[in-house]
């Protein structure tokens, strides 16, 4: 007797047919794919039940030592229940019900993967936006470690008269702290990184900011002579 890994590699395309999105097989084909491989298989249909205008059809099936058991509404071709459907609309449900029983043992599952997927002219499941990524905050802009170093966040977009202040106050509030004209240069060269940032922003700026420095540097200058 063959095992289920087995029963689920008998391929059954020859025996299929294509009615609107679906494919069906053909339930004299796979009852006979079942008595093939087990001839003592047997099966019963329950009573259709109701569902307010609707009706459901359940199939068991005992083959391979085990029962398996399978409902299946009324369906249109579009996988529709159908409303108050006659005889034989429920006799066609019931072998395609024992089709899909069958299929539980492995014999044609592969066909009904993915079938119970929305119809494409049903409404679309909106999808859950996914949240916004977080912007990582911008590393601040940070001169060489030691005295005179000036650590401060990068220039805001749009309007960044105030991040120019800023950095002018902190620059000047330095240069007051200035003992030589080394000093100044060291103020300078340490931050050279933010005093770049700022001439890109704001080229006159800049030019304003460092008449602050050349003052403080000839100050010294005239001092030692």
């Amino acid at each position: 007797m063959k095992t289920y890994a087995e029963l689920r590699k008998i391929n059954v395309n020859e025996h299929t047919e294509k009615k609107g999105n679906l494919t069906y097989l053909s339930w004299a084909w796979a009852v006979d794919k079942l008595l093939e491989n087990d001839p003592t298989a047997t099966w019963t249909f329950g009573t259709p039940m109701g569902y307010a205008d609707t009706v459901m059809v359940c199939c068991k099936v005992t083959a391979f030592g085990k029962t398996m058991e399978m409902q299946l509404p009324v369906m249109d071709n579009r996988n529709n229940a159908i409303k108050n459907p006659d005889a034989r609309r429920i006799s066609d449900a019931q072998m395609r019900c024992l089709t899909k029983c069958i299929a539980c043992f492995g014999i044609a599952l592969y066909l009904y993967a993915g079938e119970d997927l929305p119809q494409e002219d049903e409404e679309p499941v909106k999808a859950t936006p996914s949240p916004k990524p977080v912007a990582k905050p911008a590393e601040k802009i940070a001169g060489h470690r030691g005295e005179f170093q000036i650590v401060i966040d990068p220039p805001p977009a749009g309007d960044n008269t105030n991040w120019l202040k800023l950095v002018r106050e902190s620059s000047h509030m330095l240069l007051d702290l200035c003992a030589s004209d080394a000093d100044v240069m060291t103020i300078f060269k340490k931050n050279k990184v933010l005093f770049d940032t700022v001439k890109a922003a704001d080229p006159l700026f800049f030019k304003e900011m460092m008449i602050k420095f050349t003052e403080t540097k000839a100050k010294f200058t005239k001092e030692e002579k």
